[in-house]
């Protein structure tokens, strides 16, 4: 229980620190969008990073190699805990919003930030906001902000090693003619959720996927490209267990 303790006063500190933060950041953005954005990311990386000290979670990396680092793209992510998200920002590079459910935008501060790191949320039960979710995803990839989406689209709690995915998330490279890059997490509820609120110390294997360039597709590897990316992540979550 220590670390959670932890945790949530750091957690805490930040949201009063915020209320400072935040209003320097959008003052920043009037001026210049890439020094708002450069002042985004490197807090929220220092914040989550932070966080992810206080886990005292003990994770091994594979294929850091195929993270790219002067060019946006799309990240393919599973979902099983608040820490894929946590790790995916502290570990790519450039600024990097996330697609998130439509009542993660009624958090309060929570919501300022993903705000400010341009972060874009989804209506599951619309099917008219989810197509200008994928144009407006990809117009800030155009623009340079890499997108991580979970096509899953809900975190697993199932006993399936990965849900199916939503085909539309991958709407979103093809449109914006960027890479995908397929990132796996293996065991990272067990940091928190499946014991929640006991922080542990778990063992977590985060495992990167050489990218896939959606603008050099052919038609009939676009029709096949989520569940193409699907098996190839389920391989690599596999071989981490």
């Amino acid at each position: 229980m220590i670390r959670f303790i932890l945790a949530v006063l750091y957690v805490f500190i930040v949201l009063l620190l915020s209320l400072i933060i935040i209003p320097i950041g959008l003052l920043i953005g009037l001026f210049s969008k890439k020094a708002k954005r450069a002042y985004t990311q490197g807090l929220v990386k220092f914040y989550l990073k932070t966080i992810q000290v206080i886990s005292g979670a003990k994770i091994t990396y594979k294929g850091l190699e195929n993270l790219p680092k002067d060019e946006p793209v799309l990240y393919i992510l599973n979902h099983r805990s608040i820490f894929d998200i946590i790790i995916t920002n502290s570990m790519t590079y450039g600024p990097i919003a996330f697609v998130a459910k439509k009542e993660m935008e009624k958090l309060f501060i929570f919501t300022w930030w993903m705000k400010l790191k341009e972060c874009l949320f989804l209506d599951r039960k619309d099917l008219r906001a989810g197509m200008e979710m994928i144009k407006d995803a990809a117009a800030r990839i155009n623009d340079g902000v890499s997108i991580g989406i979970c096509p899953e689209g809900t975190r697993n709690k199932s006993d399936e090693d990965m849900l199916e995915f939503h085909k539309g998330s991958f709407k979103i490279a093809e449109k914006a003619k960027c890479k995908l890059v397929p990132i796996v997490f293996n065991n990272t509820e067990d940091i928190l959720e499946a014991h929640f609120p006991k922080i542990k110390a778990a063992k977590v294997t985060v495992t990167v996927l050489p990218a896939i360039d959606a603008a050099s597709l052919t038609m009939e590897e676009k029709k096949a490209l989520s569940d193409t990316v699907r098996e190839q992540m389920l391989e690599a979550y596999r071989a981490a267990k």
